[in-house]
C-alpha cells in the first residue's frame, strides 16, 4: 500500500533539481489500480481516510472520503520544501468540505492543526455538480476534512517546491519474542525505538498477501503494542513517521502440542457471591485470604460491587472479586502444580488490566503454565471477576530452586512519616535484590526506609537460579489538620485528620463536612448512622482522598466519631444562580425564587442538572412556578446540584405604596388609592400596601404621603 506513492515521489525527485516546482496528479483510476481499500499517500499524515476500489466509488467512479474528523486527509511535502497548491476536484453529491493550509505542526486532536498561523483556505458547501476547490500559498501542511458526510473526489493535484530532503531514519520494529514455537497462546509485543513513530502490523497469508492486523500509535513518544498469537502464523511490521518508513521486519510463530500433557489432579473454583463476608463493612478494602480445594487466593481488595443495604435487603447485588489498580492477586497450590487459571470477568473489566504475566492470554482471560505460585498485578485499571477457576495437575509440586523473598511488614501496610522495610529469604546463601518504584534492582544488605507511597519488587538469586519476583506496596498516610489541606492532596492519597470538622448534612453514605478553611465530603457507609448534621467530628479519623469523575471525596473512612459537644447550627448559604460554580463544591446552598425546567424525568436550573441523589419528592409540574431550592453542590463530569428540599417560593413581601399590587410604586397607585377612597371598592387592591403613613388606616393623608414619596424618593416618616 505504501509502495505506489513512494515510487511516484522517487520518480518526481529524480526528475527535478532542488528548488524546482513539481506537480503530481492522483486520480480515482490510479487509486483503484492499487486494488486496495486503503490508500496511504506519500506525504500524507496518519489517519488518512481516502478509499478506492469499486465498493468505495460512486457512480461517477470518484474516490470516497469518510467524514470523521480524525480521518481527515493531511498532505505535506515529501522534501524540505513548501506546498504551492493542493487542487481537489469533487463530483456531484459531495457533502460540505473544508480545506486548510498551515505552517504549524499537525495535531490530530484539534481539528487539523494546532498553534498560531492557521489559515482556513477554502470552504465548499454541498454541491450538485463537479467542482474544484484549491488552497494556494506557502505551506508545509494542507488538510481536507468532510463537514457532514462522504466526499467524492475524482482527482487530487498536488504541487510543491522542492527543498533539501530531510534525512531521518526510522528504526525497524522489533518483535518480542521474535518468533519461535509456542503452546496454547503467545503474547507478543512489537515496538519501535524511533520516538513518536507509529507501527503498522500485518499477517502474511499463505498466498503471500498481507492482511491488516493493527496499528500502534505513540503514547508519550513511545510506541509499543501487544497482540496474541493463537495459531501458527507469520507476521510483519514496519514503522513510519511523517513520510519516512522503516524496513519491514518479520516473525514466524509455530504452534506445537505441549510436550508435557498433564492429568488433572483437581479443580478449585472461587465464586465471589459465596465468598462475600457479611461481617465485612461495605466498600471496605482489605487483605483477603480465601482457600478452596488446596488452592489459596490472596489479594488486597473487596469481594462485592458498590451497593447500599436497605433494611438488610441486598437483592440484586452483583458480587465480584475486585483487584484494584496496582494491587495483586496471588494463587498458591498446596497439592499439584497450577496448570490453568480461568477468569470469568465482569464486562468492561477484563484481565487486560493485569500486567504482563508469562502464560496469560488476555483475550481468553486464561493463564496456562506450570507453577505452585502465580501472581497477577492490576497495572492500568482494576480487574473484576465473578468467578475464578484454578486447575491443578496430579504431579508433585515443583519446588523452586530459590524461594522468593518475604517482606516485613507485609504488603498493604499503611504508615505515617516513614516506614522501615526488611527482606528475608529461606534459601540459605541466596542474594536478595530489590527495586523501588520501577527503579533499578539493587542488592539488599540491610533494612531500608521509605517516606512515600512505594511499590517494591524483590527477587532472590543463588548460583544460576532466580526465584519468582514478588511485589509489595506500602501506603503513606499524610497528616492534615484542615479541610483545605485534605483537598490539596494528590489523588488516591491516604490521610489522617487531626482538626475539627463539622457535619453540615448527612444522608446515608454521604457525610458533608466543613471547617473554617473549606468544605468536603466523606463518602462511605463506614460512618456511624448516629452522626448527624451539626456534630463536630473527633480527631484522628482516616480516609483516602480521591477524585471521582472530577468530584473530590474522602473514601474508605474509618474511626469516624463525633464529640458530645452542643450541636453547631447549620444554615444553608444563600446564593444567586449565577454564583454557583465549582468553588462552591460540597456547600449546602439556598437559591430563592428560582425557575426550574424539566426534560424527561430530569429537572434543571439554568443548565445545571438537579440530580435526585437523596431521593426527595420532586415537583411534577414546574412550568410557571418559582421555587426555593436547598441543595448540595456536587460534580459528576459536570457541575450538579443534589436537592435537599424544593418548596414553592413564598409570595413577595408587601411593597409600601403599591396598592394596585403590580410590584411597582407609580402614579397609577395614586389614582387607584383616590378611586378607592371615593368608591370604597377594594377589588384587586392590596390595602395593606396602601397604608403609606403607617397609621393603620387608609385616608387622604396616605395619598399625600405617596405623592411626596414619588416626588422626593423618600418616605416622610422613615
Amino acid at each position: 500500500m505504501k509502495k505506489l506513492f513512494s515510487l511516484l515521489c522517487v520518480t518526481m525527485l529524480a526528475m527535478t533539481a532542488w528548488g524546482a516546482t513539481v506537480t503530481d496528479v492522483i486520480t480515482a483510476d490510479d487509486l483503484a489500480a492499487t486494488n486496495t481499500t486503503y490508500v496511504d499517500f506519500s506525504g500524507v499524515k496518519k489517519n488518512t481516510a481516502v478509499y478506492a476500489g469499486n465498493t468505495a466509488k460512486n457512480s461517477n467512479g470518484a474516490i470516497q472520503m469518510r467524514s470523521k474528523k480524525s480521518n481527515s486527509g493531511i498532505f505535506s511535502t515529501t522534501s524540505g520544501g513548501k506546498l504551492v497548491s493542493v487542487k481537489i476536484t469533487v463530483e456531484s453529491g459531495t457533502n460540505a468540505i473544508d480545506v486548510y493550509g498551515s505552517n504549524t505542526a499537525y495535531t490530530a486532536a484539534s481539528n487539523l492543526y494546532s498553534g498560531a498561523g492557521n489559515n482556513q483556505g477554502t470552504k465548499l458547501g454541498s454541491t450538485t455538480e463537479t467542482a474544484t476547490i484549491t488552497v494556494e500559498g506557502d505551506y508545509e501542511y494542507v488538510g481536507i476534512r468532510s463537514n457532514s458526510g462522504a466526499i467524492y473526489i475524482s482527482s487530487i493535484e498536488i504541487t510543491w517546491e522542492e527543498g533539501e530532503t530531510p534525512v531521518e531514519t526510522v528504526a525497524a520494529p522489533v518483535f518480542t519474542p521474535n518468533g519461535g514455537e509456542f503452546t496454547g497462546s503467545q503474547a507478543v509485543t512489537v515496538s519501535c525505538a524511533t520516538e513518536n513513530a507509529s507501527i503498522y502490523l500485518f499477517k502474511v497469508l499463505d498466498d503471500g498477501t498481507e492482511e491488516y492486523v493493527n496499528q500502534f500509535f505513540p503514547q508519550n513518544g513511545v510506541v509499543s503494542g501487544e497482540f496474541y498469537v493463537t495459531e501458527s502464523a507469520k507476521y510483519g511490521a514496519y514503522a513510519y513517521k511523517s513520510t519516512d518508513y522503516s524496513e519491514t521486519t518479520y516473525a514466524t510463530f509455530t504452534k506445537v502440542e505441549p510436550t508435557e500433557p498433564y492429568t488433572v489432579g483437581g479443580v478449585a473454583t472461587f465464586v465471589a457471591e459465596t465468598d462475600q463476608d457479611p461481617n465485612v463493612e461495605l466498600r471496605k478494602e482489605a487483605d483477603q485470604t480465601i482457600v478452596k480445594d488446596d488452592v489459596t487466593m490472596n489479594f488486597h481488595g473487596t469481594v462485592y460491587n458498590f451497593y447500599t443495604i436497605v433494611d438488610g435487603d441486598t437483592t440484586g447485588v452483583t458480587y465480584t472479586y475486585r483487584i484494584y489498580k496496582n494491587q495483586s492477586v496471588k494463587f498458591t497450590s498446596a497439592a499439584g502444580n497450577i496448570r490453568k487459571i480461568e477468569f470469568n470477568c465482569e464486562e468492561g473489566n477484563p484481565v487486560s488490566g493485569f500486567a504482563d504475566v508469562t502464560g496469560l492470554n488476555k483475550e481468553t482471560a486464561t493463564w496456562e503454565g506450570k507453577a505452585t505460585e502465580v501472581t497477577f498485578t492490576a497495572s492500568n485499571k482494576q480487574v473484576r471477576a465473578y468467578s475464578i477457576t484454578v486447575t491443578l495437575d496430579n504431579e508433585e509440586p515443583v519446588t523452586p530452586a530459590v524461594v522468593a523473598p518475604v517482606f516485613n511488614p507485609e504488603s498493604g501496610t499503611k504508615f505515617i512519616g516513614s516506614q522501615t522495610v526488611s527482606l528475608t529469604c529461606e534459601t540459605e546463601g541466596a542474594n536478595i535484590l530489590y527495586a523501588i518504584n520501577d527503579g533499578e534492582f539493587q542488592e539488599y544488605t540491610a533494612p531500608f526506609t521509605i517516606t512515600e507511597t512505594s511499590t517494591i519488587k524483590a527477587k532472590a538469586q543463588k548460583d544460576n537460579a532466580t526465584s519468582n519476583e514478588v511485589t509489595a506496596k506500602y501506603y503513606r498516610t499524610y497528616e492534615v489538620s484542615t479541610i483545605a489541606e485534605a483537598n490539596a492532596l494528590s489523588n488516591n492519597t491516604d490521610f489522617i485528620f487531626y482538626g475539627n470538622a463539622v457535619v453540615t448534612y448527612r444522608n446515608g453514605s454521604y457525610t458533608y463536612v466543613k471547617d473554617e478553611t473549606g468544605y468536603g465530603l466523606i463518602f462511605g457507609n463506614q460512618v456511624d448512622a448516629a452522626i448527624t448534621e451539626g456534630m463536630t467530628l473527633s480527631e484522628d479519623w482516616t480516609a483516602n482522598f480521591y477524585l471521582f469523575s472530577g468530584m473530590p471525596e474522602y473514601r474508605y473512612p474509618s474511626n469516624v466519631t463525633a464529640t458530645t459537644d452542643a450541636l453547631v447550627e447549620i444554615n444553608p448559604i444563600e446564593y444567586t444562580v449565577e454564583q454557583i460554580d465549582s468553588t462552591k463544591m460540597h456547600q449546602r446552598v439556598m437559591l430563592k425564587g428560582v425557575t426550574l425546567t424539566k426534560e424527561g424525568d430530569n429537572l434543571y436550573l439554568n443548565g445545571l442538572q438537579l440530580y435526585n441523589q437523596f431521593g426527595i419528592e420532586l415537583p411534577a409540574d414546574v412550568e410557571g412556578n418559582t421555587y426555593d431550592l436547598e441543595a448540595m453542590v456536587s460534580y459528576h463530569k459536570a457541575l450538579q446540584l443534589y436537592p435537599i428540599a424544593i418548596t414553592e417560593a413564598a409570595a413577595p413581601a408587601g411593597m409600601r405604596g403599591d396598592i394596585n399590587d403590580d410590584q411597582a410604586v407609580t402614579i397609577d397607585d395614586v389614582t387607584a388609592m383616590i378611586d378607592y377612597l371615593l368608591s370604597g371598592n377594594a377589588t384587586g387592591l392590596n390595602l395593606s400596601n396602601g397604608d403609606c403613613d403607617l397609621n393603620g388606616e387608609i385616608a387622604i393623608d396616605d395619598v399625600t404621603t405617596l405623592i411626596d414619596y414619588l416626588l422626593s424618593g423618600n418616605w416622610a416618616n422613615n
